[in-house]
């Protein structure tokens, strides 16, 4: 029984350790989120290529980019010190406007 109390207060000093740890590579989860970000607009840039740059291959995929865009700018503005987040988002944006603007003229 004496030992239950000594477990406990090993428990909860681990518990509270790991509690107060600061997180680890949150500039690495971000730098993560924005490559598999851009992965993703690039792989919607190619899917629009092997279809010939139809009209109707942009209009698929402007939703996916602008969502993609969002998502990148989001990033951006919680890390505004970061040069290539912001280039991110604006390559984003533009990228989701002409992507709109072509499956208008389609």
């Amino acid at each position: 029984m004496q030992r239950l109390p000594a477990v406990l207060a090993l428990l909860l000093s681990i518990a509270t350790g790991c509690a107060s740890a600061p997180p680890r590579a949150v500039g690495g989860s971000a730098d993560s989120r924005m490559e598999r970000l851009s992965a993703e607009l690039e792989e919607l840039r190619a899917r629009i290529q092997a279809e010939d740059g139809a009209p109707s291959a942009y209009c698929r995929a402007a939703g996916g980019a602008c969502t993609i865009a969002d998502e990148m700018c989001s990033l951006a503005e919680a890390q505004p010190a970061r040069d290539d987040f912001q280039r991110e988002c604006i390559e984003g944006r533009e990228r989701c406007a002409h992507w709109r603007d072509t499956c208008d003229r389609g």
